[in-house]
């Protein structure tokens, strides 16, 4: 089987970018929005430079951990707030640092298209309208979103896309059929009994054209 269908520079992000559209040059959190979108905190078009500028001292320049053990210099937003920690991703090779992408991971409590991380598959499911496929779990791209054609989260309102990803409880013994690298849909039965949640999302920009693209 091919490999997933994820560009180079975001499999190694393993994840990537809302957006922000802020007349002040440093965002004051009572006037922060609630939910990420393709237009906050970031944007397509936004350097490190332009981030920092927006958030100061609430952006910190950071290691980040990608697939396969990657290590890669990204930036964090709010890093001392576990709630509201914003990983955001930059295109590789790039002098300039344009943002591809952000991450949610851990803690972050951040909703996107209504999605938080620690929801069910079934409601993620539900609430896209239409089945989707993901990639089987127990592996480095384990449980990210494969094949996703119809719904309401084929695109978001703005250049950006949402890549999910998923994992199963730690107490289920899988079978063999969700696990490696097979496509599993959210239609299989067999997947009610993984007790999957959403454990990562990412935002991430079309770049090939000017704007930015995909994930892990």
């Amino acid at each position: 089987m091919g490999e997933p269908p994820m560009s180079n520079r975001i499999r190694l992000a393993v994840g990537a970018v809302a957006a922000a559209l802020l007349a002040s040059p440093i965002v004051a959190q009572d006037d922060a929005p609630t939910e990420i979108t393709c237009e906050w905190p970031v944007k397509s078009g936004d350097t490190a430079e332009t981030v920092r500028e927006r958030f100061g001292d609430q952006a910190r320049s950071e290691v980040l951990l990608g697939g396969e053990g990657y290590e890669f210099e990204g930036m964090v937003l709010w890093p001392d707030d576990p709630a509201r920690r914003v990983e955001v991703l930059f295109e590789e090779d790039n002098p300039d640092l344009l943002v591809s992408g952000l991450r949610l991971l851990d803690d972050a409590a951040w909703p996107v298209a209504g999605v938080r991380l620690g929801d069910p598959l079934e409601q993620v499911r539900d609430a896209n309208g239409a089945p989707f496929e993901f990639w089987g779990f127990g592996w480095d791209y384990g449980g990210y979103v494969a094949t996703l054609d119809e719904g309401r989260f084929v695109s978001l309102a703005g250049r950006c896309e949402l890549l999910m990803r998923f994992s199963p409880d730690d107490d289920v013994d899988l079978p063999d059929a969700l696990v490696g690298e097979v496509k599993v849909s959210t239609d299989d039965p067999r997947v009610k009994a993984a007790k999957a949640r959403v454990s990562q999302l990412v935002v991430s920009y079309d770049l090939g054209d000017g704007a930015a693209t995909d994930t892990d």
